[in-house]
């Protein structure tokens, strides 16, 4: 049996291929955003570059830098696309928690991860509220990225309004962590479990998508939430290659025939 072994570079950050095409072809399409109602919205790689740069140095007035933990509960979005290329740029570890979680699940996750910043949606407030006495105590600190209502970056704006838009990628090699994933727990105790910005390159390749990008124009799909791993994943792998991103506000599985409908998880 042959081995193939793929080449790996020494220096690696997820984030920086967006960087790579923002600058080659800014106005490309890099994220497509469906709403409720089926109208659509597209965002540029030079948009995801720019809103992530002043994320990210909104993340260093707050004293954030490479290795601590921000906590992403965020459905796909506009808003999260640009959470997680700022964490990733800023080489922090990214924390991705499920938003129909209940509050003593955000608790513990944030607990156990030991996570500096909880970003959310201002729909999961009352939530997090339950919780507050908590995250004071654990000095962890709580900001709305997105109001919920679809299409609207105002929040966004408002929170790195006085923000640089530029940005220097932090240095990061394939084997220092990006992501802490949270396992389901069914054989006890939920466990965190760390991923280096490797995992993203190894991803490419178990989703074939190193043999067959995705070209311009095209689009990549997933049913799964991005607070599992492989739903991140294939938008992270699909901006590796230069290809389109697309999202649908509150997706769901409805079954031929009946009346019920379930939100699509992973």
């Amino acid at each position: 049996m042959t081995i193939r072994r793929l080449p790996v570079p020494a220096v690696y950050n997820v984030a920086t291929q967006v960087r790579v095409t923002a600058e080659s072809c800014g106005g490309q399409v890099a994220l497509v955003s469906v709403d409720s109602a089926g109208e659509v919205r597209r965002f540029s790689y030079s948009q995801l570059d720019e809103f992530s740069n002043r994320l990210a140095n909104r993340f260093g007035a707050s004293r954030l830098g490479k290795g601590d933990r921000v906590a992403v509960m965020l459905s796909p979005s506009f808003e999260a696309a640009v959470a997680h290329l700022a964490a990733l740029k800023s080489g922090l570890i990214i924390v991705p928690l499920y938003t129909g979680g209940t509050s003593s699940f955000i608790e513990s996750r944030v607990r156990e991860a030991g996570a500096r910043l909880l970003l959310l949606d201002s729909r999961h407030l009352s939530v997090v509220e339950e919780i507050a006495p908590a995250l004071h105590d654990l000095e962890v600190e709580v900001l709305p990225i997105d109001d919920g209502q679809g299409f609207n970056t105002g929040m966004l704006e408002t929170v790195v309004e006085k923000a640089s838009n530029r940005f220097d990628v932090v240095r990061t090699t394939p084997r220092d962590p990006a992501f802490l994933v949270f396992t389901s727990g069914s054989e006890g105790k939920a466990k965190g479990v760390l991923h280096g910005h490797g995992e993203v390159l190894s991803a490419c390749s178990s989703f074939g998508l190193r043999s067959a990008p995705p070209r311009s124009g095209e689009l990549a799909w997933t049913t799964a939430d991005w607070s599992w791993l492989m739903g991140l994943n294939i938008a992270l792998v699909a901006w590796q290659a230069g290809g389109s991103v697309l999202v649908q506000e509150e997706a769901r599985f409805n079954l031929p025939g009946s009346s019920n409908s379930w939100p699509i998880m992973g």
